[in-house]
């Protein structure tokens, strides 16, 4: 049975570019909400999840988390990304490699650290994606893309379907300016990890990480 979760959303601005200082767009901590996405008002649910399917909240939660994620890597440059994110890593950038004609540097971030922070939003296809599209891992050690993406937008996640088990569509407005949005969607799917349900697959992928 299709469930359809309706959104009452608040745009919020990301102000996502290169070299950005982050002062109002800060890595959050994982129980917060990713600030560039709306929050739902969950009293507009109509309907209840059933059985060991994931909360609305839950759901909510695991897609927004995941897009504020993919769309950072995706806007700003990677090495300030990661930077931002853990705070005490090097870029060498006077030693680095060439990978499908791109610039790589090498950091001082070991490998399986950056691996355990994606982690606690994917897993799976969805996992060794985001972990191809920036970096590269040789011998235990990361590599960071010196190149940066494109000016990010605002964000308003429309809403949630269910299209099969563990299967569901999110539908979101990308505003790119004023009077300039442009409705997407994106299917993803689920899995219960030990640690929590995390994203297994997912459709969106922007074109700078491709």
């Amino acid at each position: 049975m299709k469930l359809r979760f309706l959104v009452a959303a608040v745009v919020l601005c990301l102000c996502l570019g290169a070299c950005s200082e982050r002062s109002s767009n800060s890595i959050e901590n994982e129980s917060a909400s990713p600030s560039n996405i709306a929050e739902a008002d969950t009293s507009s649910k109509t309907e209840e999840l059933s059985g060991d399917e994931p909360t609305y909240e839950q759901l909510e939660k695991l897609f927004c988390d995941a897009l504020f994620e993919i769309n950072s890597l995706a806007t700003e440059d990677p090495c300030d990304y990661i930077k931002h994110m853990f705070g005490d890593i090097e870029i060498y950038a006077e030693d680095c490699i060439t990978v499908n004609q791109l610039p790589y540097a090498r950091t001082s971030l070991n490998y399986n650290r950056l691996a355990e922070y994606y982690a606690n939003f994917f897993t799976d296809e969805a996992l060794e994606w985001i972990l191809s599209t920036k970096f590269v891992n040789i011998e235990d050690t990361v590599y960071c893309c010196m190149v940066g993406g494109k000016t990010g937008g605002n964000i308003q996640l429309l809403s949630i379907s269910k299209l099969q088990k563990n299967t569901y569509n999110a539908a979101f407005l990308y505003n790119y300016g004023v009077n300039q949005s442009e409705e997407k969607s994106s299917v993803f799917e689920i899995k219960e990890t030990d640690a929590g349900y995390r994203i297994s697959s997912m459709d969106y992928h922007p074109a700078s990480l491709d």
